[in-house]
């Protein structure tokens, strides 16, 4: 079924940290605890929840932290900080 541009920020929240724990195990940490988690990235554990919950409160700097640590797809974070698929696709036609 395709997605509904009406919850484009639900999916793209739900899309990277679906890539994030993906990522997890790869750099040696458990995709489903928080707290190591946030250990990885200097913040509690509580507050990785937090992020995850509501994606827009995930600051900067914790974002290039996680993106230095786990590698993620370079589509799903610009996605999730705000870059279509169009630009997307520009942006790789131009640096490839």
């Amino acid at each position: 079924m395709p997605r509904i541009r009406q919850y484009a920020d639900r999916y793209t929240a739900e899309d990277f940290w679906k890539e994030i724990n993906r990522c997890c195990p790869l750099a040696g940490i458990q995709s489903d605890n928080s707290a190591a988690l946030g250990r990885e990235i200097g913040v509690d554990g509580k507050t990785v929840t937090n992020y995850k919950k509501r994606l827009e409160t995930l600051p900067f700097s914790a974002l290039q932290k996680l993106v230095a640590l786990l590698h993620p797809d370079p589509v799903v974070i610009l996605k999730s900080v705000g870059y279509t698929e169009k630009e997307i696709r520009i942006f790789a036609k131009e640096y490839t």
